[in-house]
């Protein structure tokens, strides 16, 4: 496992899904035309993150490529359409900024835990199975981690201020618990990734399931109540789909190679920090950079 307290509650960031966001705002430039809104998008959020979380531990989550889910379904994010030129040159701004991200996140003293064959999500996982007793905020825009909720830990999206726990799970999603949530979305599909569902059972359908039957297991013990859920009980194409659409989509208590893994944790270094927002031009940052050692200097 990876080097962190055994005591002090934890804030995991999910590092592409607030970077892209960031990026996507508006438009910063050095006076040499390179692009940093991305940077400064996170950086901020840091600050933010560490006014309101100031006696736990961070661990930046960092995207890589989900081997066995392609392995599994090679169709996995396969529709992705190519990219417009102006989205392209979007995401080529946010590729040339990340390095800059991770070199603000070393400097400020943050972990940063990554493996080349899994995506954030599953980490996210693997440190909420391994939490103990432990507190955890997941900040992300992706409602995926969702799934993770539980007794002591929350989900918090940065961009809407928009706080999820155990206690309004039912008013954010419809159904009241995780389980119940991940049955839904492995009924329904997920159109993003490419994941088609079992064919027949829309949000509605599968949210009224997941409320009575709460897991497939359940439902394949009970006699189907409408032509829909026969079609499903029925067909064993269609279970199969579900029972894919499980493993690709379930990141609690992810089976992970845990030697796959790596993590760098620097230690704050100041004069190196305001080096590299004197490079990138962040001259609000410098104007209050006393704000950074109070923040993120050792014992804070």
């Amino acid at each position: 496992m990876p080097p962190f307290s055994t005591m002090r509650n934890l804030v995991l960031i999910d590092k592409n899904n607030l970077g892209r966001r960031s990026n996507a705002q508006s438009v910063l430039k050095t006076s040499s035309g390179f692009q940093t809104q991305a940077v400064f998008g996170f950086i901020r959020t840091l600050i933010s993150l560490k006014k309101e979380y100031r006696d736990r531990d961070f661990i930046v989550l960092d995207d890589g490529r989900a081997d066995f889910r392609f392995n599994l379904y090679p169709a996995y994010k396969g529709n992705r359409k190519p990219l417009t030129p102006a989205k392209q040159a979007e995401l080529n701004a946010y590729t040339a900024q990340k390095p800059f991200i991770d070199q603000a996140v070393y400097l400020l003293g943050i972990a940063r835990l990554c493996a080349s064959n899994y995506e954030a999500d599953d980490l996210a996982g693997l440190l909420c199975s391994k939490r103990g007793n432990r507190e955890v905020t997941l900040v992300s825009g992706d409602k995926d981690w969702l799934l993770l909720i539980d007794k002591g830990v929350e989900w918090f999206d940065p961009k809407t201020k928009v706080h999820i726990n155990h206690l309004n799970f039912q008013g954010k999603t419809g159904v009241f618990t995780p389980e119940q949530f991940l049955f839904k979305k492995c009924l329904m599909g997920d159109t993003s990734d490419n994941i088609n569902g079992v064919g027949g059972i829309g949000e509605e359908r599968a949210t009224d399931m997941a409320l009575h039957y709460s897991n497939f297991n359940n439902f394949l013990l009970n006699k189907p109540r409408n032509r829909y859920e026969q079609q499903l009980f029925d067909s064993k194409e269609k279970q199969e789909t579900f029972k894919r659409n499980l493993l690709l989509m379930n990141i609690r208590n992810p089976q992970i190679d845990t030697s796959k893994t790596y993590m760098s944790k620097g230690t704050f270094e100041g004069d190196a920090f305001y080096k590299l927002c004197e490079n990138l031009e962040f001259n609000s940052f410098l104007a209050h950079f006393d704000i950074f050692e109070t923040l993120f200097s050792k014992g804070n």
